[in-house]
């Protein structure tokens, strides 16, 4: 009976060896499946990101094309001049100013289309929000859409990745304008809730909401929104990735996107974005 079960307890041993050692198979499978899949989540991320960017080169050319009209009459003016009439210094100005335009113009371009490392930094939603409106602008007004802002003065700083908060909002700002094909109103505001302001004692957090006046989304398709290459856009004018990646970024955040119908009609997007202690101050 000994030698039996010391037999028996061998051949549990060389079992538990081998469970083991394709346990150990298994984890290194997984750690490489893990690995292969966040590379290509991030090349779905780059993938859709230049897709927008291809959206908005034309805008983007528009927008610059108007300050480099200024600097062409400039220098025109300059070339055929035959008196001096004291208005050199405003003309010089105003080509400053078309050069700054241009400039920041296309420097935000450049900055949310290059490829990067997450990296967050403290950083002003009012200002990504101007900036992010800067891209979208001439595909607004193409659609006849008029902008309201409502952003909050003295907003706190949210730690973030500039680049990626920008394709949340250039895509939800898209997604609204898209929505209204016969024109209407695109209303974005923001806020801030902490111990400061309403006397929680928890960190506070800032929320940004953008409204548009569309026709919304049919009930049946609120659930799947956020399911990966679902779209209600006819065939060729979407992939369907962009929402589940906006809630992918803002996970990544730890932050969250809400969508609702408005009863007024057309969708509400709500980001949020929480605050530790230091940054809330």
């Amino acid at each position: 009976e000994r030698i039996h079960t010391e037999q028996q307890l061998r051949e549990t041993n060389a079992n538990l060896v081998a469970t083991r050692a394709d346990l150990q198979e298994s984890f290194r499978d997984l750690e490489q499946a893990h690995g292969e899949l966040r590379s290509t989540q991030s090349q779905l991320v780059e993938a859709a990101k230049m897709e927008t960017v291809g959206r908005l080169a034309a805008g983007v050319a528009h927008e610059v094309k108007n300050p480099l009209m200024t600097l062409s009459l400039g220098v025109d003016y300059f070339l055929n001049r035959d008196t001096d009439d004291g208005d050199e210094a405003v003309l010089v100005q105003d080509m400053k100013e078309a050069v700054r335009r241009a400039t920041k113009i296309i420097n935000i371009l450049l900055d949310y289309a290059r490829p990067r490392p997450l990296q967050r930094v403290l950083s002003n939603l009012n200002t990504l929000i101007e900036d992010s409106l800067t891209l979208v602008r001439q595909q607004l007004n193409k659609g006849h859409v008029t902008v309201r802002c409502e952003l909050a003065e003295r907003l706190p700083a949210v730690r973030l990745d500039r680049s990626r908060i920008e394709h949340v909002l250039v895509n939800l700002l898209s997604n609204a304008q898209q929505a209204m094909p016969a024109g209407g109103t695109l209303t974005i505001r923001t806020a801030a809730s902490g111990p400061i302001r309403n006397g929680t004692g928890g960190p506070g957090f800032v929320t940004v909401e953008i409204e548009d006046t569309g026709d919304g989304i049919a009930p049946e398709h609120l659930e799947k929104i956020f399911e990966p290459f679902f779209t209600t856009k006819p065939a060729g004018q979407g992939t369907g990735l962009g929402l589940s990646i906006v809630r992918k970024i803002m996970e990544t955040h730890g932050g969250s996107i809400q969508l609702h119908n408005r009863e007024a009609g057309g969708i509400r997007a709500v980001l949020k974005f929480n605050l530790n202690e230091k940054e809330q101050l």
